[in-house]
Order: structure tokens, then C-alpha cells, then sequence
């Protein structure tokens, strides 16, 4: 019984999956409206819908795909009309070539279309401006058998906004072409922010044109222009910001004196300035952290002049450490001063660099030095910061802490007083200190009048694993300093007395 409810199950289970497995395949026969949005699911849909918002008989909404689509449709816009197209990570493909038409055939100043999120494969051009019209696309992959976009006849006034977009066109067309004579009309507003493009062939901008953030590969980045569209007919700087140029040899072509380029922080090889003599590019990098910032013009066909004055008021910026990528603890300045934090730059990423102002606690803290009231004995004192030990032997550090005093031989200085397995030289006594206790103090006692004037070292020593620091005090004048370097200043305990009064 048990066996017979079982396969009864199961094969209602299979029953379920198979009648959705086949709901998700089949397309609905309509398309699906929702409150903003027409979701189609064939080429006769996406026709029915694109034709009815262009003519208002149906309202504008967002035409979203709801899977892969063959277009039958080169779509003419001669009237105004702004429509929004989903592709929802879906392909769009139109292998139709209507009287040299594109998929989307702009003869309007005011017709609009935006695109976004997803690809278009086009047996044709995708976009064409008769006249003048806006395209507005964004995240788009298009790969076309002619250019991508292209510009057909005489007078345009366009908007080519692109972000994010990859355009390839097939054999030696370029992605982008608004070729032809502008007639004297408007010229076109190039609006171009990341992606990657089989070429650029940016014609006739107007100001405010840019390219930016984005890589040309296959062909040249091509400038050029048929009249000056600045206002009152003045030439129009273009602003190509942080390109790398990569086709046809890294070149930038610049075919006209109309329009004035400035490269900012580019990656080109060659710039060719075709044979006008009097036109220019000019280029800019920033300054990095290693590196100034530079002014460079090409102009005269071949002539380079670098800007000295430009780098001088642009220096290299020097890097930046960042304390949110520590990658090392040092301690330059000795273990009773605060250690430096070695991390990557926050800006270039350069490794081994150091911040600006140390700012990790000191592993020792001196305390104080004092004589007894009987003048027997010298003491110092040092409090142990073990949670900072703790941080620094984190990077691997080896922490090892102890006392040492010495006598010096007449005036010799600059002895090691501990060897490297941490035994004591000659006329030394060394102790080792736990780094588990909070402090301590290091005393010495017996002495008589008549050596108040002996030298004698005292300090604290630090083993790291590779070599021992001092930590010395000494007594200068009216006050108290410590040296890691120059642990063979001496004390004596007249000078100490004297400081004490």
C-alpha cells in the first residue's frame, strides 16, 4: 500500500514539473501588459506593440522582452515619439535589410529612443539618422554587419548617448560613423561614458561632447568636422577623458581645425593630425603619486611641445597609506616611541608604503629614573604595553625584552653589550623580562662616594629575531630623554642627583 501511495506521488510530482517545464517554453499568444510595462514575446508582438506606442493607439510604456526575438522590423521614425525598450538580458536580432534602412530609422529631431540591458545582432546598420534624432542606450552589446551607427543625407542635429555599451561592427566599419556633410546644421551631441567600441569616428560635435571612461580597439578614435558648431560659429573643444585607444596602432586622427580635442589621462601611441597643418590636439595627465602631471600640444603636423611650468604646478601627489590594508608594523624609532603602520596606497595600490604620522602604541613606556635618599642605588622604571605586543608580534614580529648594565673601558662607546643569542659580553650583567608582566623596574645598589662619577650604562634591550635595539636614558641638561641609538650615554650618579634637586 505504502509502495503503490508512493509511485502515485511521484508520478503526480513528474506530471507537475512536465506542465511547467511546458508552460515556460510556450509564449503567451498576446503580449502581457503591465502598469508600466508591454513584456512580448515574438516579432509579431514586439511589431504590434513598437507601431501602437509610435502611433498612440496604445499607451507608452516601457517594451520589455520576455525572451530572445528575430525582428522583421526596420522601424521609421518621421514623427515625434519617445520609446523605452527593455531587452531584460535577452538578444534582439534583425536579419531584414529594408532599402538601406536600420532597425531603428530616426527622421525626427524629437524622436527618442531609449535602450537598455541586453543584444542586438543586425544583418544592417541597428541605428541610422536620417536627419536628426536622440538614441539614448544603455548596457547594450551590439554587433552589426555594417556600422553600428550610422548617419545618412545632409543637416542633423543628433544625441548620441551611450553608457556602457560594447559596439562592434563586422570588417572595416567603424562602431560609431555620423559620416557625411553636415550641411551647416546642428552638428551632434556625443555623450559617450564607458564601454568598449570597434572604432570611433566622432563627426561634427557640438559643445558639451564628450568620450570618456571607455576603450577603442580594431580602429582609430577619428575626429572630425565640416563646420565649427560652437557658438557664433566658433570652433568646439571635445573632451576625450580617460580612453584607451588600442586600434589601428593606438592612433588618434584629428581631420579638421573645427574641432579642438583635449586628451585627459589617455592611452594612445601616435596622434596624425592628417595634413593641417594648423590644427591641434592637446593632452593632459594628471599627476600621480609617483609622477607630476604633464601639458603636452601636438600641433605643426609633427612638432610635440611639453609645457614645463604645467608639471611644476602639478608635482606627483606621493601616497597615501592605507590603514585599511595594513600589510606590515615597524618600529623605526624605537620601541618607546609609536610604531608605523606599513599598508598599500589607497590610491595607486603600491605596496610598502608608510604612513605619514606613526601612529601604533609604544611597547614600552619609561617611567621615571631616581637615586635612593642615600645615595646607594640607581633605578629605572618601564611599564609593558602587552596589548601592543600582542598587535606587533601579529605580523610575525619576535618580541623578546630584558635589562642589561655595563661599565665602559675607558671611553669606548657604541659596544654591543648583548650577542645575539642574547648572552652577555664582558663587564655586562644582562636579565631577561617576562612580557607577561605589566612593568618593572631595574635597580642597582652599593655604591659609595667615591663612585659617583663612574659611568655606567643601564637600559633595556629588544630582541626582534635578527637583532637587539637599546633603549638608553641619559640626562641631558634639565630633563629626562630616551635613544634607541646611542645607548652608550652614560649616567652617572652625580648627574642624576643634580637632575633630581
Amino acid at each position: 500500500m505504502k509502495k503503490a501511495l508512493y509511485i502515485l506521488l511521484m508520478a503526480l510530482c513528474l506530471a507537475l514539473v512536465l506542465s511547467i517545464a511546458s508552460f515556460a517554453q510556450e509564449a503567451p499568444e498576446g503580449y502581457v501588459e503591465g502598469e508600466d510595462t508591454y513584456t512580448v514575446y515574438t516579432d509579431a508582438q514586439y511589431q504590434e506593440v513598437i507601431k501602437g506606442v509610435y502611433d498612440k493607439t496604445l499607451e507608452n510604456k516601457t517594451i520589455v522582452f520576455g525572451c530572445d526575438i528575430l525582428v522583421t522590423l526596420d522601424f521609421v521614425m518621421e514623427n515625434p515619439c519617445d520609446i523605452t525598450i527593455d531587452l531584460n538580458g535577452f538578444t534582439y536580432t534583425n536579419k531584414t535589410v529594408n532599402n538601406k534602412s536600420g532597425d531603428f530609422d530616426f527622421q525626427n529631431e524629437n524622436a527618442i529612443i531609449r535602450i537598455k540591458n541586453g543584444n542586438i545582432s543586425s544583418n544592417f546598420c541597428v541605428f541610422i539618422f536620417r536627419t536628426s534624432g536622440q538614441l539614448y542606450a544603455e548596457e547594450i552589446n551590439v554587433v552589426s554587419n555594417d556600422e553600428c551607427i550610422y548617419r545618412y543625407g545632409g543637416g542633423h542635429s543628433a544625441v548620441v548617448n551611450l553608457k556602457n555599451c560594447k559596439m562592434d561592427a563586422l570588417g572595416n566599419y567603424y562602431s560609431v560613423t555620423l559620416n557625411g556633410s553636415c550641411g551647416g546644421y546642428g552638428g551632434t551631441l556625443y555623450e559617450i561614458d564607458g564601454g568598449e567600441y570597434a572604432g570611433l569616428c566622432i563627426m561634427c560635435p557640438v559643445p558639451g561632447s564628450y568620450v570618456k571612461n571607455c576603450l577603442v580597439y580594431e580602429k582609430k578614435l577619428n575626429i572630425d568636422a565640416w563646420h565649427a558648431h560652437g557658438e557664433n560659429n566658433s570652433y568646439v573643444t571635445l573632451e576625450v577623458r580617460n580612453v584607451i585607444i588600442e586600434g589601428d596602432g593606438g592612433e588618434v586622427y584629428l581631420n579638421d581645425v573645427a574641432v579642438e580635442p583635449e586628451l585627459y589621462d589617455c592611452t594612445f601611441q601616435k596622434i596624425n593630425l592628417s595634413n593641417k597643418s594648423y590644427a591641434f590636439i592637446m593632452s593632459y595627465t594628471s599627476p600621480t603619486c609617483e609622477k607630476a602631471g604633464t601639458k603636452t600640444k601636438y600641433h605643426n603636423l609633427t612638432s610635440i611641445t611639453v609645457d614645463e611650468q604645467y608639471s611644476l604646478d602639478n608635482p606627483a601627489l606621493g601616497h597615501v597609506a592605507d590603514l585599511g590594508n595594513i600589510l606590515d608594523l615597524v618600529y623605526e624609532n624605537g620601541f618607546i616611541n609609536n610604531g608605523t603602520y606599513v599598508c598599500s596606497c589607497e590610491r595607486c595600490g603600491a605596496e610598502n608604503v608608510k604612513e605619514e604620522s606613526p601612529s601604533a602604541q609604544s611597547l614600552l613606556l619609561f617611567t621615571g629614573i631616581s637615586t635612593e635618599q642615600n645615595g646607594n642605588g640607581i633605578c629605572i622604571g618601564y611599564m609593558i604595553n602587552k596589548e601592543a605586543i600582542d598587535v606587533y608580534e601579529g605580523y610575525g614580529k619576535t618580541f623578546e625584552l630584558g635589562v642589561v648594565a655595563y661599565v665602559p673601558n675607558g671611553s669606548e662607546t657604541n659596544l654591543e653589550l648583548v650577542n645575539n643569542d642574547l648572552s652577555a659580553i664582558d663587564r655586562t650583567i644582562s636579565v631577561p623580562i617576562s612580557t607577561e608582566t605589566r612593568g618593572f623596574e631595574f635597580k642597582i645598589k652599593g655604591f659609595a662616594a667615591k663612585y659617583y662619577d663612574l659611568a655606567l650604562v643601564m637600559c633595556a634591550y629588544v630582541y626582534d629575531g635578527t637583532k637587539v635595539d637599546y633603549v638608553n636614558v641619559s640626562i641631558n641638561g634639565s630633563s629626562v630623554s630616551l635613544s634607541q641609538d646611542d645607548y652608550a650615554t652614560t649616567l652617572t650618579m652625580k648627574q642624576i642627583c643634580e637632575f633630581e634637586k
